[in-house]
């Protein structure tokens, strides 16, 4: 359906989501109970919870029209080619993931030229949660290399 018609489904999700903004702790009930084995031991704790349930209103504060284009981002045809990136591409996916689909990760893990594939099987979609710094430590160390400082320095040049 999202396919088909988005904006249908977007007006539909943004009368959906005023339920969420009033009661966001239902939200955190409902991503844990919709959740991998290995992210419902996350949720499992209040705070995590409680964030997750944040981030998600936060994210559809405007509207859910956002997530209904980084779902149709997955399915159509993005403009290049994967096998035309040569650089070193890093790539994570927990393949217990039920929210962003499995088949895309590896469809991308094996199409890339060059790419550093991370798919961790026992994981889901809120993995990186655990392991942010892992994530982001080769980039860091990259931009750290080439001299350039980090987001929010106030030395930046950003």
């Amino acid at each position: 359906m999202v396919r088909a018609r988005p904006r249908t489904c977007a007006r539909a999700g943004d009368a959906l989501v005023a339920t969420p903004r009033r009661h966001p702790r239902v939200v955190g009930h409902v991503i844990r109970a919709g959740a991998a084995p290995a992210d419902r031991l996350l949720l499992a704790a209040v705070a995590e919870r409680d964030a997750a349930a944040v981030r998600f209103v936060a994210a559809a504060r405007g509207g859910v029209g956002g997530m209904i284009d980084d779902y149709l981002i997955c399915i159509r045809p993005w403009g290049f080619r994967l096998e035309d990136v040569h650089g070193l591409v890093h790539l994570w996916h927990g393949m217990q993931d039920a929210l962003v689909p499995v088949d895309q990760a590896m469809h991308v893990a094996a199409t890339l030229p060059n790419v550093q594939a991370a798919l961790h099987p026992d994981e889901g979609h809120f993995f990186y949660r655990r392991r942010l710094r892992e994530i982001l430590g080769p980039l860091a160390a990259t931009l750290g290399r080439a001299g350039i400082r980090a987001l929010g320095d106030p030395r930046s040049a950003w």
